[in-house]
């Protein structure tokens, strides 16, 4: 197989094909050993100095504690694909094999592996049989493997009830993780609900040092700025923006809370600018199943400001399988209406509320759009059609690709390439796509379980 890095760094980004190809894999012959050596070193050149933060001021005193192992600086191989399989997680070598990471043991699985900005560490979850997870970390040569974050370091105290961090991230240049927690009835009893006690961590991945940086119910979901300074908060009826150390908070937006007609609190996405000064979200109406629902876009500044976009007619939580999803840069969103004949069509229009344009009449589920917000990828799945992938440009005609394929997670490499987690014909792996050439398949016989972090040079 062609070596990833060296592919990646070779071929042009500048002409974008009018078609993708269908389910042909091609062998690529491999490249000069001495340019994907040169792809690790660059993506090692130097590891980032971990930045002294402000108190916090807005929230209950700080609790710090210590982790079981420090880490040392990150080795001189950087991890660009990182892949975890059951039990066994794996980082692509310059060559295209598979290194392995971690293996723990047959009685807990692995998941959701992450990679840092530098590429030199892969935090990821260690997963039990009681439904409990332990963050972990280890080094892009497979050594250096240790226990993170557990449960001693976060609990509350309460026996009956283990936590578990939820969702983590890399703050952008740092070594520090930002999670939030959710918990588990050691009891086994509980019904239908939301496990998760919206608040906000973090860990230095260098020291250790486990930080609360916001208390239980302030946060819901986060989103970090690209850079790493700003923490978008979106809750149940609220949306609010704090600095990354906990301070500045400031209080941007009131809304109804919307129904879901389950447990569930819908908590709106923020999708950052590129150039980290504003963010955009897109909100629902309280009751989507009235006659009368509809969604709400704002803009929201690092300053505070807060500017309401453009209000569209439509039930944009049951309305269609793909919700709402707006572009990096601020400019468009996409999603998708369902008729009572069962039919659908999915829309493209600028955040303004100008220019809608159905560009589809499939039933979509939505993979995320390109980092320049130029394409937006998306599945049809197979059952009821051909299925497969297919790009939405904002001009132009849809684009198909992996013609017939499953695809269930998509990372996005640069403006014009990709990868995914999917089965192809018969076999489930990660496939590279690149706007106007042959699928490749960088690693098989995984399955559906599997999943995967990529981190571009």
């Amino acid at each position: 197989m062609r070596r990833l890095y060296f592919i990646l760094l070779s071929l042009t980004l500048a002409a974008l094909a009018c078609n993708l190809p269908g389910t042909q894999i091609s062998t690529p012959t491999s490249g000069p050993d001495a340019i994907a050596t040169a792809v690790a070193a660059t993506l090692t050149a130097s590891a980032p100095t971990p930045t002294t933060e402000a108190a916090v001021t807005e929230t209950p005193a700080p609790t710090t504690v210590p982790s079981e192992t420090a880490t040392s600086a990150p080795p001189a191989f950087a991890c660009s694909v990182a892949y975890a399989i059951g039990s066994q997680l794996y980082c692509l070598n310059v060559d295209g094999t598979p290194r392995l990471l971690a293996d723990p043991s047959s009685e807990s699985t692995v998941s959701s592996p992450q990679i840092s900005p530098d590429g030199g560490l892969i935090a990821y979850l260690l997963n039990f049989p009681n439904y409990t997870s332990e963050l972990w970390l280890v080094h892009s040569d497979g050594s250096g493997n240790h226990r993170l974050v557990s449960r001693d370091q976060i609990t509350r105290g309460d026996p009956t009830i283990a936590e578990s961090p939820n969702v983590f991230e890399w703050q952008s240049g740092t070594h520090t993780l930002f999670f939030n927690l959710r918990y588990t009835l050691l009891s086994g009893e509980g019904g239908p609900g939301e496990y998760t006690y919206n608040d906000l961590w973090k860990v230095d991945a260098d020291t250790g040092t486990v930080l609360n940086v916001l208390s239980r119910d302030s946060v819901g979901r986060f989103f970090l700025s690209p850079n790493g300074q700003y923490i978008a908060l979106s809750l149940p009826q609220a949306i609010d923006l704090v600095n990354a150390d906990g301070s500045h908070h400031q209080h941007l937006l009131d809304f109804p809370f919307i129904s879901t007609y389950s447990e569930y609190a819908l908590k709106p996405t923020a999708v950052w600018s590129p150039d980290n000064s504003f963010f955009t979200v897109f909100v629902p109406s309280a009751d989507p199943m009235a006659a009368d629902s509809s969604g709400t876009i704002y803009r929201m500044g690092v300053d505070g400001s807060v500017n309401r976009l453009a209000t569209m007619a439509g039930n944009f939580v049951f309305g269609g399988s793909l919700q709402p999803e707006i572009s990096l840069d601020g400019r468009f969103v996409i999603y998708s209406q369902s008729a009572s004949d069962g039919s659908s069509a999915v829309h493209l229009v600028r955040t303004d509320g100008t220019g809608d344009t159905v560009v589809d009449h499939q039933q979509p589920n939505g993979l995320g759009w390109s980092p320049d917000s130029n394409h937006y990828a998306y599945v049809v799945q197979p059952a009821g059609g051909a299925g497969g992938g297919f790009l939405a440009p904002v001009e132009g005609p849809i684009q198909p690709f992996a013609s017939g394929a499953t695809i269930l997670s998509l990372k996005w490499w640069d403006n014009t390439s990709f990868i995914f987690h999917g089965l192809v014909g018969t076999e489930w792996g990660l496939y590279y796509q690149r706007l106007g050439e042959p699928l490749q398949r960088e690693v098989g016989g995984l399955s559906n379980q599997a999943s995967f972090d990529v981190r571009a040079p």
